[in-house]
């Protein structure tokens, strides 16, 4: 099977954690935690007790929209 046909059969939405977000926009947990409190971020689905895992082109979209509107 070659990578196209492997990603064309691959329906589900790619996930981030809570970690991942904070390494790749700088973001921290308690940031993270406070941007969905106000309802910037996505809420998140919980896979077990201590795992957490937000859709990423949710969380790229807020980020993008935040940085819209900083701009003004």
């Amino acid at each position: 099977m070659t990578e196209k046909s492997v990603l064309e059969h691959d329906n589900r939405p790619p996930y981030i954690r809570e970690r991942q977000i904070e390494a790749r926009f700088g973001i921290s947990r308690g940031t993270q935690y406070r941007l969905r409190l106000r309802g910037i971020l996505p809420s998140g689905i919980r896979i077990s007790p201590r795992t957490v895992i937000y859709s990423e082109p949710e969380i790229i979209d807020a980020f993008a929209n935040l940085a819209a509107e900083a701009k003004g």
